[in-house]
């Protein structure tokens, strides 16, 4: 997201069978460092350097660790190694860092999984622009037609 705004989004079925939830964060992370790694480059081509590593958010602890050498792949996830060097190699480069982001404010869930209501709500806004407009906007009425939910709000339920 660039200003919290959506820039892309893929609604593609994985083709890998992953064996665990940290191989397969492992899998979408390298797709996800791969477009980044596409814009960074389109950017800089059309004279928009960026110095700044892109965040790539990352609700999976143990995906985190390893995309940051600081944990190991299982010995049945070997055939991962290419992909996870590679993305280890970006944020070597400073082009990347991963950070941890709670699986309540994770906003790509939204095309992945089934959410409650107000969850729903809280990604779709924070993907399309109204949760940053609602945050600029104080207390003022806004005019949007679309409810907002707050972080706090989201936590209270």
């Amino acid at each position: 997201m660039e200003q919290s705004s959506l820039l892309l989004h893929s609604d593609t079925a994985q083709l890998i069978l992953d064996t665990s939830t940290t191989e397969a964060e492992l899998t979408e992370c390298f797709k996800c460092a791969q477009d980044v790694m596409g814009f960074r480059n389109l950017m800089e081509e059309v004279g928009l350097m960026n110095d700044e590593p892109t965040t790539i958010y990352q609700d999976n602890s143990p995906a985190i660790q390893i995309l940051n050498q600081k944990g190991s792949l299982a010995s049945r996830s070997k055939f991962m190694d290419i992909r996870i060097f590679k993305v280890r190699e970006w944020i070597d480069e400073g082009a990347l860092v991963t950070t941890y982001c709670n699986t309540l404010s994770m906003a790509a869930d939204i095309g992945t999984k089934a959410l409650g209501e107000r969850q729903f709500v809280f990604c779709r806004d924070l993907m399309n622009g109204y949760a940053l407009v609602q945050a600029g906007s104080g207390n003022k009425p806004t005019g949007l037609s679309a409810m907002c939910i707050s972080w706090e709000d989201l936590q209270s339920e």
